[in-house]
């Protein structure tokens, strides 16, 4: 909401710019919440081994998605699909997390 005030600390031109992709980046905070708590999920019950090809996965899926956005929207559309693939991710992290909260403990990985 004060994306424009704040950003016009540095120019008028700045703020009109870089507005859009501040607020198109605050929708990220929603699925990196639940990213952030997988991984500290997998810590705490060691099984940070069995959860790092669901992260490379993401992060090839982030790379992707914000290089295609690069080129077709620019600015906002490298944001818009950095954006959304974090919220594709969350599609595989969130049952897990859900899982914990409801009491549901994982199983540590056998050493």
């Amino acid at each position: 909401l004060t994306a424009d005030l704040v950003l016009g600390l540095f120019g008028s031109d700045y703020a009109r710019q870089a507005a859009p992709v501040l607020r198109l980046l605050t929708l990220a905070a929603f699925p990196l919440i639940i990213k952030f708590h997988y991984l500290a999920i997998n810590r705490i019950y060691d099984r940070l081994t069995a959860s790092i090809p669901v992260l490379l996965i993401g992060v090839a899926l982030e790379l992707a998605l914000a290089i295609l956005g690069a080129r077709l929207g620019g600015l906002i559309g490298l944001s818009a699909g950095w954006v959304l693939a974090n919220y594709l991710q969350v599609v595989f992290m969130l049952r897990p997390v859900i899982n914990v909260y409801q009491g549901e403990n994982l199983k540590p990985m056998p050493n």
